[in-house]
């Protein structure tokens, strides 16, 4: 849970004039192409600024599906957390699985 706000206050306490002055991606300060992944921190810092549209203009895969399935892996790990306090069995929540899938592997 704490990794989630921690996402969501990072790119809302970004202020978007910096997010937007300067690429991030590795790729394209080496190659100076594109990649799929170009543009993902604008566009998280425009979604958590509530600028929908502009956020999509960045990167529309981040607001069409990433975005969606954070928040949906935020509540089934909020789900997992409520369960285990009152008791019942449950699976790995999202983040656990994230944190032990290397040693799995």
């Amino acid at each position: 849970l704490v990794f989630y706000l921690f996402v969501v206050l990072f790119f809302f306490l970004l202020p978007v004039s910096v997010a937007e002055s300067v690429s991030l991606c590795v790729f394209y300060r080496a190659f100076g192409l594109l990649c799929p992944a170009c543009g993902t921190t604008r566009a998280m810092t425009n979604l958590c600024h509530f600028q929908f549209a502009r956020a999509f203009s960045f990167n529309p895969l981040l607001v069409c599906f990433l975005a969606p399935l954070f928040f949906f892996c935020a509540a089934q790990d909020i789900v997992t957390m409520i369960r285990r306090r009152r008791g019942r069995e449950t699976p790995l929540s999202f983040a656990e699985f994230l944190l032990l899938f290397p040693y799995l592997w």
